[in-house]
């Protein structure tokens, strides 16, 4: 009796920890996972070069109703102390052609944008992008990264040098 009460109470731990484990897997593969937009990362800075390369990018989870339909999000200035055409200029890439809509056609997983810091910036000033109404034929979200900061540290720009009359 002990033996069979043992080989009961293994199958049915057996049978538990196969249901909880599928469980998850389960639920995932019967509904479709939206398609994420966001930049890649949070924050961007002009540290390494006078150019700011701004992506925004596209996931298709797997499964995914949207991977073969286009996209799209809103891309506005929401913020920051940055003044156009004095701190920084704005350079679109490809089909990016301005601030606004930015779609994304079926396959295409990056659109970028570069901020040209421009000489003579000065002070430490920032620049805020915000990424609203994703659309589109397919259901489609937001990413964690739906805000990037810039921040633009300037570079001062050389004095020409000064040389001494002699009288």
């Amino acid at each position: 009796m002990n033996a069979m009460k043992s080989f009961e109470r293994i199958a049915v731990a057996a049978f538990a920890i196969l249901v909880l484990g599928a469980g998850p897997m389960m639920s995932v593969g019967a509904e479709p996972m939206p398609t994420l937009i966001g930049f890649d990362r949070a924050t961007y800075d002009d540290s390494a070069s006078n150019k700011i390369v701004v992506r925004i990018t596209r996931a298709d989870p797997e499964p995914s109703t949207g991977a073969n339909e286009p996209v799209s999000v809103d891309c506005t200035i929401t913020g920051g102390t940055a003044v156009s055409g004095v701190d920084y200029r704005l350079d679109f890439d490809g089909a990016v052609q301005g601030l606004g809509t930015i779609t994304f056609p079926p396959g295409v997983r990056e659109r970028k944008f570069t901020i040209s810091v421009l000489k003579g910036a000065g002070a430490e000033k920032t620049l805020v992008f915000g990424l609203t109404n994703p659309g589109g034929a397919a259901l489609v979200s937001m990413s964690d990264n739906s805000v990037a900061k810039i921040t633009i540290k300037g570079r001062p720009t050389k004095a020409a040098p000064v040389h001494a009359k002699s009288d």
